[in-house]
């Protein structure tokens, strides 16, 4: 879990299990390797920190897994996350308050943090899931 002064991104995943993913662009495989922003999830924690000075920060995740569900709540303008799942499993909350995005993740061996430092409006996060 990350906590920041500023503005911030914080995402939380909560995985069960191994995942066999193949991902594009932030892929994430659940198993032991990963590509692209890639984690381990199995002793070592992979640290992403992004500081944004301008508007706009588009993540955007192709997923070939069993992944599903996200709940997101918003108390200001900016931040859009759309995700297509067509399975089980990743849990993606966020809370934000003004320029702020908090996602936290929780893993069955470690966590991985991605924080997003954000200095302006809009971050915008889709990812499209397809299980296989």
């Amino acid at each position: 879990l990350c906590t920041h002064d500023s503005t911030q991104t914080h995402i939380s995943e909560t995985h069960d299990s191994t995942q066999n993913s193949t991902q594009t662009h932030i892929s994430e495989t659940h198993d032991s390797t990963q590509t692209h922003i890639s984690e381990t999830h199995d002793s070592t924690q992979t640290h992403i920190s992004e500081t944004q000075d301008s508007t706009q920060t588009h993540i955007s995740e192709t997923q070939d897994s069993t992944q599903t569900h996200i709940s997101e709540t918003h108390d200001s303008t900016q931040t859009h996350i759309s995700e297509t799942h067509d399975s089980t499993q990743t849990h993606i909350s966020e809370t934000q308050d003004s320029t702020q995005t908090h996602i936290s993740e929780t893993h069955d061996s470690t966590q991985t943090h991605i924080s997003e430092t954000q200095d302006s409006t809009q971050t915008h996060i889709s990812e499209t899931h397809d299980s296989t």
